[in-house]
Protein backbone atom coordinates (compact mmCIF):
# COMPACT_ATOMS: atom_id res chain seq x y z
CA UNK A 1 0.00 0.00 0.00
CA UNK A 2 2.97 2.33 0.50
CA UNK A 3 4.75 1.43 -2.74
CA UNK A 4 5.53 4.44 -4.91
CA UNK A 5 3.67 4.97 -8.13
CA UNK A 6 5.74 5.68 -11.25
CA UNK A 7 7.27 9.14 -11.14
CA UNK A 8 6.87 9.54 -7.37
CA UNK A 9 9.81 9.96 -4.98
CA UNK A 10 10.89 6.81 -3.15
CA UNK A 11 12.72 5.96 0.05
CA UNK A 12 14.22 2.62 0.99
CA UNK A 13 13.81 1.29 4.50
CA UNK A 14 14.86 -1.80 6.40
CA UNK A 15 12.09 -3.95 7.86
CA UNK A 16 12.25 -5.73 11.22
CA UNK A 17 13.07 -9.03 9.48
CA UNK A 18 16.16 -7.44 7.88
CA UNK A 19 14.73 -7.18 4.39
CA UNK A 20 14.21 -3.83 2.70
CA UNK A 21 11.26 -2.15 1.06
CA UNK A 22 10.76 0.80 -1.30
CA UNK A 23 8.18 3.32 -0.03
CA UNK A 24 6.46 6.39 -1.44
CA UNK A 25 7.73 9.53 0.34
CA UNK A 26 4.37 11.29 0.19
CA UNK A 27 2.45 8.29 1.54
CA UNK A 28 5.04 7.82 4.28
CA UNK A 29 4.85 11.39 5.60
CA UNK A 30 1.51 11.08 7.52
CA UNK A 31 2.73 7.88 9.16
CA UNK A 32 5.93 9.58 10.27
CA UNK A 33 3.89 12.53 11.59
CA UNK A 34 1.78 10.07 13.59
CA UNK A 35 4.94 8.53 15.06
CA UNK A 36 6.22 12.02 15.97
CA UNK A 37 2.92 12.76 17.69
CA UNK A 38 3.14 9.51 19.70
CA UNK A 39 6.69 10.08 20.97
CA UNK A 40 5.90 13.69 21.90
CA UNK A 41 2.81 12.49 23.78
CA UNK A 42 5.08 10.02 25.58
CA UNK A 43 7.30 12.88 26.75
CA UNK A 44 10.00 13.30 24.11
CA UNK A 45 11.71 16.69 24.33
CA UNK A 46 13.05 16.50 20.78
CA UNK A 47 12.62 14.16 17.81
CA UNK A 48 15.20 12.95 15.29
CA UNK A 49 13.86 11.35 12.11
CA UNK A 50 16.50 8.85 11.03
CA UNK A 51 15.82 8.98 7.31
CA UNK A 52 17.33 11.05 4.52
CA UNK A 53 14.05 10.96 2.62
CA UNK A 54 12.34 14.28 2.00
CA UNK A 55 9.62 14.61 4.66
CA UNK A 56 8.91 18.34 4.91
CA UNK A 57 6.40 19.91 7.25
CA UNK A 58 6.68 17.55 10.20
CA UNK A 59 5.43 19.50 13.19
CA UNK A 60 5.48 19.11 16.95
CA UNK A 61 5.56 21.15 20.12
CA UNK A 62 9.22 20.12 20.48
CA UNK A 63 12.09 20.47 17.99
CA UNK A 64 11.91 17.98 15.10
CA UNK A 65 15.21 17.28 13.39
CA UNK A 66 15.56 15.22 10.23
CA UNK A 67 18.65 13.39 9.09
CA UNK A 68 17.95 14.77 5.63
CA UNK A 69 18.26 18.39 6.74
CA UNK A 70 21.14 17.80 9.15
CA UNK A 71 23.29 15.57 6.95
CA UNK A 72 22.58 17.10 3.56
CA UNK A 73 23.10 20.61 4.90
CA UNK A 74 26.44 19.64 6.40
CA UNK A 75 27.46 17.78 3.25
CA UNK A 76 26.65 20.80 1.08
CA UNK A 77 28.90 22.96 3.25
CA UNK A 78 31.70 20.39 3.43
CA UNK A 79 31.80 19.67 -0.29
CA UNK A 80 32.12 23.37 -1.09
CA UNK A 81 33.01 23.82 -4.74
CA UNK A 82 34.31 20.28 -5.18
CA UNK A 83 32.46 17.86 -7.46
CA UNK A 84 29.99 15.84 -5.41
CA UNK A 85 29.21 12.17 -5.87
CA UNK A 86 26.22 10.65 -4.10
CA UNK A 87 25.33 7.04 -3.38
CA UNK A 88 21.65 6.10 -3.02
CA UNK A 89 20.12 2.69 -2.22
CA UNK A 90 18.33 2.00 -5.51
CA UNK A 91 18.64 3.09 -9.14
CA UNK A 92 15.02 4.24 -8.89
CA UNK A 93 16.23 7.17 -6.71
CA UNK A 94 19.05 8.39 -8.94
CA UNK A 95 17.11 10.96 -10.96
CA UNK A 96 15.18 12.39 -7.99
CA UNK A 97 18.25 12.65 -5.75
CA UNK A 98 20.28 14.23 -8.56
CA UNK A 99 17.57 16.89 -8.92
CA UNK A 100 17.51 17.53 -5.15
CA UNK A 101 21.27 17.98 -5.00
CA UNK A 102 21.16 20.21 -8.08
CA UNK A 103 18.67 22.41 -6.22
CA UNK A 104 20.78 22.35 -3.02
CA UNK A 105 24.13 23.06 -4.67
CA UNK A 106 23.14 25.00 -7.77
CA UNK A 107 25.08 22.51 -9.89
CA UNK A 108 24.97 18.85 -10.85
CA UNK A 109 26.07 15.98 -8.63
CA UNK A 110 26.89 12.52 -9.93
CA UNK A 111 24.64 9.84 -8.44
CA UNK A 112 25.08 6.05 -8.33
CA UNK A 113 23.27 3.27 -6.49
CA UNK A 114 24.47 0.66 -3.99
CA UNK A 115 22.03 -1.13 -1.68
CA UNK A 116 22.93 -0.71 2.01
CA UNK A 117 20.56 -3.52 3.01
CA UNK A 118 22.19 -6.13 0.80
CA UNK A 119 25.79 -5.08 1.44
CA UNK A 120 28.19 -6.31 -1.24
CA UNK A 121 31.63 -4.74 -0.91
CA UNK A 122 32.37 -5.14 -4.62
CA UNK A 123 29.11 -3.42 -5.58
CA UNK A 124 30.04 -0.50 -3.32
CA UNK A 125 33.56 -0.35 -4.73
CA UNK A 126 32.16 -0.42 -8.29
CA UNK A 127 29.63 2.35 -7.54
CA UNK A 128 32.42 4.43 -5.97
CA UNK A 129 34.68 3.90 -8.97
CA UNK A 130 31.85 4.96 -11.30
CA UNK A 131 31.45 8.17 -9.30
CA UNK A 132 35.21 8.78 -9.34
CA UNK A 133 35.29 8.23 -13.11
CA UNK A 134 32.66 10.96 -13.48
CA UNK A 135 35.03 13.48 -11.89
CA UNK A 136 33.66 13.28 -8.36
CA UNK A 137 35.98 14.63 -5.68
CA UNK A 138 33.89 13.92 -2.56
CA UNK A 139 31.26 11.17 -1.94
CA UNK A 140 28.16 11.36 0.26
CA UNK A 141 26.32 8.15 1.15
CA UNK A 142 22.75 9.45 1.15
CA UNK A 143 20.82 6.99 3.33
CA UNK A 144 20.82 6.28 7.06
CA UNK A 145 21.32 2.60 6.19
CA UNK A 146 24.87 3.24 5.00
CA UNK A 147 27.54 2.35 7.56
CA UNK A 148 31.08 3.56 8.18
CA UNK A 149 32.27 0.20 6.83
CA UNK A 150 30.51 0.93 3.53
CA UNK A 151 32.08 4.39 3.37
CA UNK A 152 35.49 2.84 4.03
CA UNK A 153 35.00 0.43 1.11
CA UNK A 154 34.20 3.38 -1.17
CA UNK A 155 37.21 5.33 0.09
CA UNK A 156 39.56 2.37 -0.42
CA UNK A 157 38.24 1.81 -3.96
CA UNK A 158 38.49 5.46 -4.97
CA UNK A 159 40.96 7.25 -2.75
CA UNK A 160 38.22 9.86 -2.19
CA UNK A 161 36.65 11.07 1.03
CA UNK A 162 33.34 9.25 1.60
CA UNK A 163 31.03 10.22 4.45
CA UNK A 164 27.73 8.76 5.63
CA UNK A 165 24.50 10.59 6.28
CA UNK A 166 24.27 8.89 9.67
CA UNK A 167 27.63 10.25 10.86
CA UNK A 168 26.94 13.78 9.62
CA UNK A 169 23.42 13.82 11.09
CA UNK A 170 24.70 12.64 14.47
CA UNK A 171 27.48 15.23 14.54
CA UNK A 172 25.14 18.05 13.53
CA UNK A 173 22.53 17.03 16.11
CA UNK A 174 25.18 16.89 18.83
CA UNK A 175 26.19 20.43 17.90
CA UNK A 176 22.56 21.63 17.84
CA UNK A 177 21.42 20.39 21.24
Amino acid sequence: ALAPEPGRAAVVSRLRDGSSVVLDEERLRPLVQSAVDRVVADGAEAVLILCTGHLPGLAASVPVYTAEELARGAAAVLVGERALGVLVPTPRQVEDIAARWRADLGRDASVAAADPYAFDAEAFAEAGRALAASGTEWIFLDCIGYSEEMAAVVTRATGLRAVTARSLAARMLAAAV
